[in-house]
């Protein structure tokens, strides 16, 4: 009896010292049950004790799904921690848990839920966003998936193609477009290509198109240079049958002509462009297709421009750095373009009006000659295709010859005569025609240039 009275005193001593114990281990709990992130991003799991403890506790979190342990430290007489967890960028959304690993040093609370979210796909609004320096711009994106844009994570930049951060922005309702607020500077000037970002992820789908433009800047129409010099552009629209004879015509006055080629030009008629070229002429820009271009979109004013500079490149390796508007039609944004591809717009001061064939010879010849007031820094359109061609070139050629004037390309007039061409877009190098290709050619073309301009003051 004493024996068995001895067991049950034992036994209660037990159980108290095991009450007291499990008392006294504090309650490990998450400090929230659920949470939200877009996949890719660190996401701070928060734990909490429900009391205090005179040394550190360290803590064992297992993430469910990928089996992996980490571990929190809750410091000292703190009740809380945070640890942050790197996650995985997910197709669809998906869900994962944690919770705690067992230990003696303390009890563990329920479960956490991390659901991970798709990253946000953005879009920009308008295929061109144009700007000037000094004045504020806007760029607007659309969210294709706007659930996906989460509350506390919603930050986005705009960035440029060197990763400068142009405009910050929080998107407040991803059900409404974002419109991101900047003002240009000099520094920006010409074409951007530019991605909007969450954090460090880059989530446009497309590349926006931005272009800054100087509005103070003017189309080429008429030059001031030095000495005796001015330019003749041929456009090339839609038939190469005088390429041979207009050709002979220039070498016949020894002179290097400006030729505007529109895409369909280049594509139909290689041959007869890679022989112009051959010939040492400048080849230029005069769209794809020969379109009235202000009636046209951004996007397809774009693609006007651009088209016949990849025609050109893939067929002549050539880059153009002039473009002619057809109909001599444009407006400031057309001319923002041009000069975002790095092309300056280039008119006329004079013209034989040998396109549309309301003129007769006797009065193109005259245009081509006595009919305008030809001069040094004078730029002259005619047409590869033009009514009563070659002749008039001819006529036109000999008589420039009478009044002292030398016939060089447009873009060499251009450096003659103090102007540079407009920067070419960012990451992207001129083929042939770079930056130092016209000072050179003026060098090598006109030696006696030094002497011109003395003889000319």
């Amino acid at each position: 009896m004493k024996k068995l009275l001895i067991a049950l005193v034992t036994l209660c001593l037990v159980l108290m010292c095991t009450t007291a114990l499990a008392a006294s281990k504090p309650t490990v709990s998450f400090a929230s049950k659920n949470g939200t992130i877009n996949g890719g991003f660190e996401y701070e799991l928060g734990v909490k004790i429900n009391k205090a403890q005179s040394q550190d506790l360290s803590v064992d979190i297992i993430n469910n799904t990928t089996r992996k342990t980490m571990t929190v430290v809750i410091p000292a007489g703190r009740t809380t921690a945070s640890v942050e967890i790197p996650t995985e960028v997910v197709t669809e959304r998906t869900k994962i848990t944690f919770s705690f690993g067992k230990s003696d040093e303390y009890e563990c609370g329920t479960a956490h839920t991390l659901t991970l979210y798709q990253l946000p796909k953005v879009q920009f609004y308008l295929a061109v966003s144009f700007g000037n320096v000094g004045k504020d711009m806007s760029v607007i994106v659309q969210c294709n998936n706007p659930s996906s844009v989460i509350r506390g994570n919603n930050t986005f930049t705009l960035r440029d193609t060197d990763g400068t951060v142009l405009a910050e922005k929080e998107w407040g309702n991803a059900n409404n477009r974002l419109t991101f607020k900047l003002t240009p500077d000099e520094s920006m000037l010409g074409r951007h290509d530019v991605t909007v970002w969450l954090g460090e992820h880059e989530v446009s789908i497309d590349d926006g198109y931005v272009t800054i433009a100087d509005p103070t800047a003017k189309a080429v129409v008429e030059l001031d240079p030095p000495a005796p010099l001015m330019a003749i552009g041929i456009d090339c629209g839609f038939n190469g049958r005088n390429t041979d004879v207009i050709l002979e015509v220039l070498e016949k006055h020894d002179v290097k002509c400006t030729f505007f080629m529109t895409g369909y030009f280049l594509r139909e008629f290689p041959e007869e462009a890679r022989r112009i070229y051959e010939a040492g002429h400048e080849i230029a820009n005069h769209s794809n297709t020969h379109k009235h271009m202000k009636e046209l979109n951004s996007y397809n004013q774009l693609r006007q421009l651009q088209i016949p500079t990849e025609e050109a490149e893939a067929l002549l390796g050539v880059t153009p750095r002039l473009f002619r508007p057809p109909h001599g039609e444009y407006n400031s944004n057309i001319s923002s373009i041009s000069r975002g591809e790095g092309m300056e717009v280039v008119m006329w001061s004079a013209t034989y009006h040998d396109s549309t064939g309301k003129y007769t010879e006797a009065q193109i010849y005259k245009c081509a000659t006595t009919g305008n007031d030809y001069k040094p820094g004078s730029v002259v359109l005619c047409h590869l295709d033009g009514y009563f061609q070659p002749d008039t070139l001819d006529a036109g050629l000999t008589y420039y010859e009478s009044l002292g004037l030398q016939v060089i390309p447009i873009s060499a007039l251009i450096y003659a005569s103090g102007r540079e061409l407009p920067p070419m877009p960012m990451g992207k190098e001129a083929m042939v025609y770079t930056d130092e290709y016209w000072a050179t050619w003026l060098e090598n073309n006109l030696p006696d240039f030094a002497s011109m301009v003395e003889a000319a003051k």
